[in-house]
């Protein structure tokens, strides 16, 4: 567990089998400085604190698998996080496609270094034009997996 000076800030990781739970609260009004800041910028402070505590477990399991996280907001409007994690470097492909199967963007393709890759969405298409309101799949090739997830855009 890991305290703030005045309190606000709390964390506790349990580890089961080969996962992980991290329990979490913060009062934002506990992270501050002499700065004016945005909520944003203190939840990126807040996050640089809490990282170090959970990764510098030496129990972490490996990675056994490749994952594709859900995506962050969902639904969203403009901008959605993706992420996936691979359990090796490798080649991948990550693409957005209409409900009807029809490609709308490729986010990225190469070659993905192991663990944790991120990237956002900014409800766009290939052409750099934005894309309606609606249900989008988003897919993560890689050889010998393919994982996909439902993403909802609204305006």
């Amino acid at each position: 567990m890991l305290n703030s000076n005045d309190g606000n800030v709390r964390v506790t990781s349990y580890q089961s089998g080969s996962y992980r739970t991290i329990a979490s609260a913060i009062a934002m009004g506990g992270i501050y400085d002499s700065e004016e800041h945005t909520r944003a910028d203190l939840m990126e402070r807040y996050l640089r604190f809490l990282i170090p505590a959970i990764s510098n477990n030496e129990d972490t399991q490996p990675i056994a698998k490749v994952e594709l996280h859900s995506a962050y907001p969902n639904p969203f409007n403009p901008t959605t996080n993706i992420s996936f994690t691979l359990p090796e470097n490798q080649a991948y492909s990550l693409s957005i496609y209409d409900i009807k199967g029809r490609l709308v963007k490729v986010l990225s393709e190469g070659f993905g270094n192991k663990g944790m890759n991120r990237f956002v969405w900014n409800g766009t298409n290939n052409e750099n034009q934005a894309v309606g309101s609606g249900v989008y799949l988003c897919r993560l090739n890689t050889k010998g997996s393919s994982k996909t997830i439902k993403l909802t855009m609204i305006k």
